[in-house]
């Protein structure tokens, strides 16, 4: 159950992600250089906690992003080679829609003078094929607040995904979230 008040979205869960996002400006609107390096290995759970520098909100977008579009295989084996073939077709198609929003959130940041960095990490080789690869992350969104059970942080994938604009915006003006449970 989501309820709006003055712009705070929160969660009816044990835990909660309240998101405060501003309409304002960034308060600089050319950045010399500022580089931020992105792994996606945030852990936005129970909290408490506040993720408001424009590194941890953008790494929160990128894992919200990932978690709505890269599928895990647990590195089950299929059979059939026709199977496995399928399911890496699908898997490139779906590596090429990501890494479409990660050039144009990296193009989008970089003209506003913001430099990312993508840890290798990110992406690598599938060893058993040695040519597939695939996007690996360590990020963790709550399961209210989870953007594939429609949770709150479904607005903050959408703009990692369509409008990197808004993305930068909301890393560099003074929105947060806040991040808690039920025990506070």
């Amino acid at each position: 159950m989501k309820t709006l008040r003055n712009h705070v979205f929160e969660t009816n869960s044990s835990s909660m992600h309240a998101f405060s996002i501003s309409n304002n400006e960034p308060s600089i609107t050319q950045f010399n250089d500022l580089h931020i390096k992105v792994d996606a290995s945030g852990d936005y759970g129970w909290g408490p906690g506040e993720v408001s520098t424009p590194a941890q909100k953008l790494d929160y977008a990128i894992v919200a992003m990932l978690i709505l579009n890269v599928e895990k295989t647990d590195g089950e084996k299929t059979d059939s080679n026709d199977k496995q073939v399928v399911r890496f077709a699908k898997g490139a198609k779906l590596l090429e829609k990501v890494i479409k929003y990660l050039s144009d959130i990296e193009w989008t940041f970089k003209s506003h003078g913001v430099y990312i960095e993508w840890d290798e990490k990110l992406f690598t080789i599938d060893p058993d094929t040695r040519w597939y690869v695939q996007i690996m992350h360590d990020g963790y969104i709550d399961h209210q607040s989870d953007p594939r059970e429609n949770g709150d942080c479904h607005q903050i994938a959408d703009w990692a995904m369509n409008d990197p604009e808004s993305l930068f915006n909301f890393c560099f003006n003074d929105s947060y979230i806040e991040l808690d449970n039920d025990n506070h």
